[in-house]
Order: C-alpha cells, then structure tokens, then sequence
C-alpha cells in the first residue's frame, strides 16, 4: 500500500467529487501471501519487521497508516526512515546483527514520533506505524476511529 498503487476511476474536479470516485489498489505483481517472506519493499512505506518477519497483514496496514501521513501532509519524513535505510544496506551485506540493531532503532524512533497531524487523524496515523504490529488496528477498527 503506496500512494503510487492507488488507483483512481475518475479524476475529481473539486473536494466534493471524491464520494463519487472509485478507489482500486493495485499490487503491480509484488504482493505476497502472509507467513511467506518479504521479497521487495518499498522502504519508505515499510514496517521495521519486514526485515525479520514473513509477511501478515499488519504490514499492510502500517503501509497504510505512512499512506495515509503522506496524502495528508505530502511528505513522507517518518523519524525512522534511516535507520531503515541503513537496516538495507546490512541487510544486502547479508549481516543480521546489524539489521536487528537497526530495526530496533526504527521501533524507537517510531515509538516516539509526534504525528503532527489534527485528531482523528494523528490517533489513526499513530495507531497505524505502531512499532508494536499487535497494536496496530485492523481495517474495520481504522473506519471506527474515523467515524468517531
């Protein structure tokens, strides 16, 4: 989940016209089945444990909660981005001491980001990029929250 995978039927003329648009995801042939591991990411709307972890759906919603940040504010400057960045590069050097070490940087960094966006959207976006993916919501809990 990308703002480069979100598809739209038509293009909307004014703020009014976006109820009656069509939304798709595409996964442009990259998505995987949960519990198999990640092959490709898109470091910049990944999750610190797709470095480590096979995939589940909680991936995905954290992709969504960056998404989400990103369509709100147009920048994507979560306080994690290079330890991520460098949790790459030790993983391409195939060194997983370093790769542990530097997702657990991007947990904290994570843990303490002040979301700088107006309620409800600061409590979804922050629930959402949970280092904790236990704690992140699910997809009908998110349309509560914005429902409240």
């Amino acid at each position: 989940v990308k703002p480069q995978n979100i598809f739209l039927s038509t293009r909307p003329l004014s703020p009014s016209d976006i109820s009656r648009t069509t939304f798709k995801l595409g996964d442009l042939g990259s998505a995987i089945r949960a519990g198999r591991p990640v092959q490709q990411l898109t470091i910049e709307y990944s999750p610190p444990e797709a470095y480590l972890d096979p995939a589940t759906p909680t991936m995905d919603m954290f992709a969504l909660g960056v998404t989400l940040y990103v369509l709100l504010t147009r920048k994507n400057d979560r306080p994690d981005l290079q330890a991520m960045n460098e949790a790459f590069d030790c993983y391409v050097n195939n060194d997983m001491n370093c790769v542990r070490a530097k997702v657990n940087e991007a947990r904290s960094l994570l843990a303490a980001w002040n979301v700088n966006l107006p309620e409800p959207y600061r409590s979804v976006v922050r629930a959402l990029t949970s280092p904790d993916p236990l704690k992140r919501p699910t997809g009908i809990d998110v349309i509560r929250m914005l429902n409240r």
